[in-house]
């Protein structure tokens, strides 16, 4: 088992053990923990689906996915992770409780993660801290 797999094992395996129904204080929880980098691959397996799903859900995301791609085309970059996650819950929690029998709940963020980046884009960013 290679390291990615080794961490989306333990990706997995802590999120089982969460509770609850907002996906933002989940990922808060899991991105805090020592095997999750600033950047890095496992974001994918916070975020969402893969490109090898077979159940319908990859179309699905793909519609959110959209919406949050322009969230961030707004913004631009450099690169965060984080950021991008946390539009990416935005744009999911509420394409899911606009078709799902499902209420996920969203509370508007301030980062926690700015000063370990140091490509942060500080006030530009809708989560950097007032």
């Amino acid at each position: 088992m290679n390291e990615m797999e080794m961490k989306a094992r333990l990706i997995v395996d802590d999120i089982k053990n969460e509770e609850g129904t907002s996906p933002v204080a989940i990922f808060k929880r899991m991105a805090k923990k020592e095997y999750v980098s600033i950047h890095g691959p496992e974001h994918h397996i916070l975020d969402g689906t893969g490109p090898l799903s077979v159940d319908g859900t990859w179309g699905n995301h793909m519609r959110f996915t959209s919406a949050a791609l322009s969230d961030l085309g707004e913004i631009n970059g450099p690169r965060c992770c984080k950021r991008d996650a946390m539009i990416a819950f935005k744009n999911g929690i509420k394409y899911v409780n606009e078709h799902y029998d499902v209420k996920l709940e969203y509370e508007e963020q301030e980062c926690e993660f700015y000063s370990r980046n140091q490509q942060c884009i500080r006030e530009k960013c809708p989560f950097y801290p007032a």
